[in-house]
């Protein structure tokens, strides 16, 4: 199940302004009407609001079809000011802005309200979709003059200061013009680490954390009715949960931003719902400790919602006991797979040596372009107890053995030529090659993933230099 795929998915085209923006005086009611030239794909169009993993369905009305021609028509109390979608969940949603104009019409294709709705007379709206597009042309100037800065380009920081100023001052126009919008665009207001001028972080991810919506208030009630929180939340938690940064002080970066927003809020719930999709998409173990929250604070779920926790949670369960198996100073576990010859190789045979399980195949360029560093240091120190079993997720024979002699590689091998689906490459959780595990002379895990320097340093540490 991949349930939030729809949750404010359009919010990030981001792109050009108009500040000025006289509102007429707040109606009654809320009408919204659409007509189509077809429409076979809904009986009946819905107005939601998201609500952690499911949208909760605000209004509803039947499509008529005759004549060649799709209309609906719902009507009601103003709704509170703040984003809606309107369609089919989960997947052919339009992101709306409502509440503070009477009437709105939708048109375009029916089928693909997320990319092809249209809304007319929603001034409201209009201002929305104008934001959108000024800042997204002002986060892809941004991004370019970040890579040219990084290659050397002094010019680039200029414009970036440009850049930035621009953004500053449409955000303090905004904030007295449109406070529900600025709510909107905030998230994209942090400017990234410079290493140059560090100020009171020690790294990128200490200034992320300080800087990202530094000074708003994120118990608003508003958080409720705009899509910034929980739709930024995939970016927030690629950054602070990027490799090499440890599992605990990625979490600690997420508790202490989930406890900005107001206790079992709709923002909150949705920020949450966000941060557990994400963390799951990204085979993240830290997917249990929020995933559990989740279900205790906004529980009882539906049964689609429970099942897709629950069987998630005992994925990670098992995910969490193979990490144990494979964690620093455990027993390797056995691999016991045929050699080139067809005899079955033991890595447990070679208990006395320092061994590296070197994980490759022919046809993975990182591999091949690695094997010359392997090479260099097996043949540094193999002879004083050093060791090296290649197990290659290879499909052909032929590939393998002629990668082995182009290479050089005159260590172990073994292979059950099964690709991904390999018996070792599935013990060892295996996602990606090259990959390696190195192991004591008892068979213990000393360290993984070591390559090129760190690899030889590692060795040098072992056999002395």
């Amino acid at each position: 199940m991949n349930t939030r795929t729809f949750l404010w998915g359009m919010l990030l085209g981001l792109s050009s302004l108009w500040l000025a923006c006289d509102r007429e005086p707040e109606a009654d009611t809320l009408t919204i009407t659409g007509r189509f030239a077809v429409c076979n794909t809904m009986e009946t169009m819905r107005l939601y609001r998201l609500d952690g993993f499911e949208p909760e369905v605000v209004r509803e009305a039947p499509i008529a079809k005759q004549s060649g021609e799709a209309t609906f028509s719902m009507s009601g109390p103003q709704l509170t000011p703040g984003f809606y979608l309107l369609g089919k969940a989960p997947n052919n949603l339009l992101l709306i802005r409502l509440g503070e104009d009477p009437e709105v019409q939708i048109s375009g294709n029916c089928a693909d309200l997320r990319r092809y709705g249209k809304v007319a007379g929603s001034p409201s709206h209009a201002h929305y979709e104008a934001l959108r597009a000024r800042f997204g042309q002002w986060q892809q100037a941004q991004q370019r003059h970040m890579q040219a800065l990084q290659q050397g380009d002094a010019s680039a920081q200029a414009q970036l200061e440009a850049i930035y100023a621009a953004k500053e001052a449409t955000m303090d126009s905004l904030r007295q013009a449109d406070p529900l919008l600025a709510k909107v665009f905030l998230p994209l207001m942090w400017r990234p680490f410079d290493p140059n001028q560090p100020g009171p972080y020690e790294d990128a991810l200490a200034h992320f954390a300080g800087e990202y919506l530094k000074g708003e208030d994120l118990q608003d009630p508003a958080y409720d009715y705009v899509p910034s929180l929980s739709d930024n939340m995939p970016a927030f938690i690629q950054i602070v949960f990027r490799p090499g940064v440890p599992a605990l002080r990625s979490e600690a970066a997420l508790d202490d931003f989930l406890q900005r927003l107001r206790p079992q809020s709709r923002a909150h719930k949705n920020a949450l719902a966000s941060a557990v999709s994400t963390l799951d998409q990204m085979q993240q173990l830290s997917f249990v400790k929020y995933a559990e929250a989740y279900r205790d604070l906004y529980g009882p779920l539906s049964e689609q919602v429970g099942n897709y926790l629950e069987g998630r949670l005992a994925y990670y369960a098992d995910q969490a006991q193979a990490e144990a198996r494979l964690a620093l100073g455990a027993v390797a576990p056995e691999i016991a797979l045929p050699t080139p010859e067809g005899n079955t190789l033991r890595l447990s045979s070679l208990r006395g040596k320092v061994v590296l399980v070197d994980f490759w195949a022919s046809w993975c360029g990182p591999c091949r372009r690695e094997n010359p560093n392997v090479v260099r240091v097996y043949q540094r120190y193999k002879d004083q107890g050093f060791e090296i079993l290649g197990v290659s997720l290879d499909r052909s024979r032929e590939p393998w053995l002629k990668a082995i002699a182009d290479d050089g590689l005159s260590w172990k091998h073994v292979s059950d030529l099964r690709f991904w689906q390999s018996e070792a490459a599935k013990t060892y959780n295996i996602a990606s090659i090259p990959a390696t595990v190195l192991l004591d002379r008892e068979g213990r895990i000393l360290a993984k993933n070591l390559r090129g320097a760190a690899l030889e340093a590692k060795l040098a540490e072992i056999f002395g230099g």
